[in-house]
């Protein structure tokens, strides 16, 4: 693994920006010149939201699929810079065999 001298907090901005696999070119280019970016995540309908800050990155919102969230924490804990992960996510009970 290759050692970067910059951490999140010196490529990401504090709020996080990104459109619904629904939306329509306008509302794309719009969103990137007002956000002043250069691509935007979509999303596939979850509405899971991340905010970072001091290095400490909390998830919340809604996850249908609740068997994602280790996934989804093991990725955001891979991130350099990231000193902490809460995750504050709600939907469906996650089914467990039996």
């Amino acid at each position: 693994m290759t050692v970067s001298p910059h951490s999140v907090r010196d490529v990401m901005t504090h709020t996080a920006v990104a459109i619904g696999r629904d939306a329509g070119y306008k509302e794309i280019v719009e969103l990137i010149e007002q956000w002043k970016v250069s691509a935007l995540p979509v999303l596939a309908g979850e509405g899971v939201n991340a905010t970072v800050a001091d290095g400490i990155v909390t998830l919340s919102g809604d996850l249908q699929d609740r068997s994602l969230i280790p996934l989804l924490a093991r990725a955001v804990r891979a991130v350099e810079g990231t000193v902490d992960i809460r995750v504050a996510l709600s939907g469906p009970p996650t089914r467990t065999g039996g």
